[in-house]
């Protein structure tokens, strides 16, 4: 039997709130210095990226109190620690990664207090650029979604699906050739990636794979009205290195020149949750 495997009859009630060997919080549950941890495990952080939690440093899963996993993958960190098995039911208070434990086995683990503003979110942007205004646009509506993703091991990248709907409307009196026009792409088959930045609710973000189709309708030049018109944002939505954003009081700012708008402009493109 593993040491710390199982606890003991007499336990079970304590056992409904704290892990059991006593403690103010539960063996790999997040930490702070005020709390005590259960027999086994201190407070401390195994990676510097990772928040503080009850865990141990350890060689294998034999030195994990509670089937825990033994790993340094996470973060990574300099030394291996132990940390808790993904549940069937997800870990409650922070995210599943995929690791490498030092057995070479590959383990989901719990990583406490990880999470992500854009993660499983959609948001709508009415910015309109500035190359955008110089065509004499009059309205822009960037509606994007950012599906629910899976956290690297080095627990601040998120990877997940991305779609957006990008619908600009032309001034009927204006001078371009896309007078009158309403213009809608659908972008999907995207993937975004977010890396959390070290200043709470930011990072960077990096859309890849988004396939757009056009069309456009209303148009005062009736040759421009188009449907399913390939490829005409996909260069920009697609560019590598990342888009700095930031998540305040509800808003998100993604800053442009990078990925995941369909200008490059460098302007700031602000967001409402819906």
């Amino acid at each position: 039997m593993r040491r710390f495997a199982s606890c003991v009859p007499f336990c079970v009630a304590l056992a409904l709130a704290l892990a059991c060997g006593g403690g103010s919080v539960s063996r790999y549950a997040q930490c702070t210095p005020a709390d005590s941890c259960p027999s086994g495990t201190t407070c401390e952080a195994p990676a510097s990226r990772v928040v503080t939690m009850c865990t141990a440093a350890c060689a294998t899963d034999q030195d994990c109190p509670d089937d825990g996993v033994c790993s340094s993958d996470v973060g990574p960190s300099a030394t291996p620690f132990c940390y808790q098995p993904c549940p069937s039911d997800g870990c409650k208070g922070g995210r599943c990664v995929s690791a490498v434990a030092t057995d070479t086995s590959i383990a989901k683990v719990c990583v406490p207090g990880v999470s992500s503003p854009i993660d499983g979110t959609s948001w709508t942007s009415a910015t309109i650029a500035t190359q955008a205004k110089n065509v004499d646009v009059t309205s822009s509506t960037y509606a994007v979604t950012f599906s629910s993703g899976e956290l690297a091991s080095d627990a601040i990248t998120f990877t997940g699906a991305f779609s957006a709907t990008f619908t600009m409307v032309y001034d009927p009196t204006s001078t371009s050739v896309y007078a009158g026009c309403t213009e809608t792409t659908a972008f999907t088959g995207g993937t975004w990636t977010a890396t959390t930045g070290t200043a709470p609710d930011t990072g960077a973000l990096v859309v890849t794979g988004a396939v757009g189709s056009t069309n456009r309708t209303g148009c005062v030049t009736t040759t421009k009205n188009v449907t399913n018109l390939p490829g005409v944002y996909d260069t920009v939505m697609n560019v590598t290195g990342g888009a700095p954003y930031t998540v305040q009081n509800g808003v998100l700012t993604i800053s442009g020149g990078g990925s995941a708008l369909p200008f490059n402009d460098k302007i700031d493109w602000t967001f409402t949750k819906t």
